[in-house]
């Protein structure tokens, strides 16, 4: 995972690659990522040797005709979801990294809060006071979401700062960093929602 990749130049976001590319994008990282693109292929078991090299012949992990190189996107925070009686929601507003496995289970928030505060509206003129709400309660937590699936990857790639390779430093982080995102509660969401909806009145 390169965070700091400047451009990505092709329009496809899959695109071909080899070994000496892959090799280049692991400069700089720690002694144990490295070392699991130099491991060579008769040093493994053959269940995990690559498919398409003679088990007798040295060939580098990573170095298989179907390497390639993916893009992942994430968007920069919104200032708001909303205008009028338009919202975002899902990846439109946020579009994050998969490393949180997020993206899914955020626009089911999104859209359960739209739902319910428009279940709310009397008249047609307050749809905009509605989708504000729906704003006001969502947008912080969705682009919080965006920024700690960044840092995931960064810590999963051995690249967070002040843990890098230090397994145990990973270990306490892993324990607790998604609690936050899995125990929230969905019914004091949408009630706040509809109380910001009241309150615009």
């Amino acid at each position: 995972m390169d965070f700091d990749h400047p451009v990505w130049e092709d329009e496809k976001w899959i695109v071909p690659t080899d070994w000496n590319i892959v090799s280049q994008r692991f400069e700089g990282w720690s002694s144990q990522a490295q070392a699991v693109i130099k491991v060579w292929a008769p040093s493994l078991p053959c269940i995990l040797q690559p498919a398409h090299v003679d088990s007798n012949e040295p060939t580098k992990l990573l170095d298989k005709p179907d390497l390639a190189t993916w893009a992942f996107w994430d968007t920069a925070p919104a200032s708001t979801y909303t205008r009028g009686r338009v919202a975002m929601l899902g990846d439109a507003a946020h579009a994050t990294t998969p490393f949180q496995g997020q993206g899914a289970g955020q626009a089911i928030e999104d859209a359960a809060v739209i739902m319910t505060v428009l279940s709310k509206v009397q008249d047609l003129k307050q749809i905009p006071n509605a989708l504000m709400a729906y704003n006001q309660i969502r947008r912080p937590r969705a682009q919080q979401v965006v920024e700690t699936s960044r840092e995931y990857g960064k810590l999963l790639g051995m690249q967070s700062e002040g843990v890098g390779e230090d397994l145990e430093k990973m270990r306490e982080n892993l324990e607790t960093r998604m609690h936050w995102i899995w125990q929230r509660n969905q019914t004091a969401q949408l009630n706040g929602a509809v109380e910001l909806f009241a309150e615009s009145l």
